[in-house]
């Protein structure tokens, strides 16, 4: 194997060392050849199940029978979970039929698990010796980690469609939707899948998704609004010039029901032209940084118009470079968002612990609001957010009016267990498990 340059590992902490960073390069074979498994059982492409499943019922993927409620099953959905030894498992959705001894649903339409592409800026190579151009691609090697945001009509007002919207945010930045409901209004199909946003996450910023999102309906612009957030999970007290992690807050105009985007079609995995569409739609995909509001340290001021696509804020600026992260989940309540985020230690000793805060934001205008929870006694605000202690935050639990959430480390004592009260919202009603943004 040649490569069309010099290739360098140099992962010596010398002061002495050359010069010459690692290089970071990947060497993959096809993940598209078939495995000789009957595509309803082939689960070859199930990473670490990091993924928690999300049960609903599914309309028939027999056409004919789609509009009969009768024919509807049982499935529950997850995504491929973490790929970390073996390149080619993770990125993709798994429907699991389970009133059919654990087929995956669709198999045949998807030639097994639904696909979500993995994008690298070098464009891909399809069968036929072609090269789509991909550009804003991203280097990171995908997997979907995270647990998917399910809408049904249970859980949703004025839905009239059978079965779910599915949303996923992956771990290279991708935020795909799937139509899995019995809606066909804008040509939609079962299985249909389209890229909303690409957050334009590359190894050097770091923007890794290994925490889901969190959602709801705005009180205000009645839009559907989904919550997210980066970090290098899997490196929480890493260090590195050029990273910029996010918090965010994205719409979708569309919903309740699917609409294709990004002047594609993506069809089904077992048309020939998926690949080349998937990835041309992935490239044309909103970009965040393009399409959304900066709020960085706004505390106040102007919020998304129908021209922004949502918000976003940098947990990191050029004059307050802490290499913050998200550490967990984000949490949805009366109208703020709240965000875990860990702040490594100072230093170059890493055995030292590093700071939790947390950091919260106005859902559908992007204000800074974490001067409204309690802080530490005598601690300063960390980039305008609230600290907690020493340690890694947890996903936050409400109940109540209060939030909950564990500090891990340096030592356990009663202050692990942290408890506040939420910042004060406009009460609505809650409708099942449902939470509209000012609940």
């Amino acid at each position: 194997m040649t490569f069309p340059e010099t290739k360098y590992v140099n992962e010596s902490g010398s002061s002495l060392r050359d010069s010459n960073q690692t290089s970071k390069f990947t060497i993959r074979t096809s993940c598209s050849a078939a495995t000789g498994i009957d595509p309803k059982y082939d689960y070859s492409q199930l990473g670490e199940t990091w993924s928690a499943p999300k049960i609903f019922r599914i309309p028939s993927e027999v056409e004919s029978e789609r509009s009969d409620l009768y024919t509807d099953r049982y499935v529950a959905v997850m995504g491929g979970g973490m790929g970390s030894a073996d390149i080619c498992a993770g990125s993709v959705v798994y429907l699991i039929d389970l009133e059919n001894n654990g087929e995956i649903y669709g198999a045949e339409a998807n030639s097994g698990p639904i696909t979500i592409v993995d994008t690298t800026p070098d464009g891909v190579m399809l069968a036929d010796g072609s090269l789509e151009p991909t550009p804003h691609g991203s280097n990171i090697s995908n997997a979907l980690p995270s647990p998917a945001i399910v809408i049904t009509p249970d859980t949703a007002p004025g839905i009239s469609w059978r079965g779910a919207m599915v949303y996923f945010n992956d771990l290279e930045g991708k935020i795909t939707k799937i139509n899995l409901s019995s809606s066909t209004k804008h040509g939609a199909e079962l299985f249909d899948q389209t890229t909303l946003f690409n957050l334009e996450a590359n190894t050097s910023n770091s923007r890794y998704g290994y925490f889901g999102m969190d959602a709801g309906i705005g009180k205000d612009t009645n839009d559907f609004w989904l919550f997210g957030g980066t970090g290098n999970f899997s490196n929480l007290g890493g260090v590195k010039t050029g990273m910029d992690n996010i918090l965010y807050g994205v719409k979708d105009p569309d919903f309740p029901y699917f609409k294709h985007l990004n002047s594609v079609i993506v069809p089904s995995e077992a048309d020939g032209s998926f690949l080349r569409k998937a990835h041309k739609g992935a490239n044309n995909a909103n970009r965040i940084l393009n399409s959304c509001l900066d709020k960085t340290g706004e505390t106040a001021g102007e919020c998304p118009t129908n021209a922004d696509a949502g918000w976003v804020i940098h947990l990191d600026t050029a004059d307050d470079m802490k290499y913050r992260k998200m550490s967990g989940a984000p949490k949805l309540f009366k109208g703020q968002v709240y965000y875990p985020v860990y702040q490594p230690p100072e230093g170059a000793n890493k055995c030292n612990v590093g700071d939790a805060y947390i950091c919260s934001a106005e859902d559908e205008c992007g204000n800074n609001t974490s001067n409204q929870l309690d802080q530490a006694d005598g601690a300063d605000y960390g980039k305008n957010c609230s600290y907690i202690r020493q340690g890694i935050l947890s996903e936050i639990v409400v109940f109540g009016d209060q939030l909950f959430a564990n500090v891990a480390g340096p030592s356990e004592d009663e202050d692990t267990l942290y408890q506040t009260d939420a910042i004060k919202g406009e009460p609505t009603s809650n409708r099942s498990n449902w939470r509209e943004l000012s609940n």
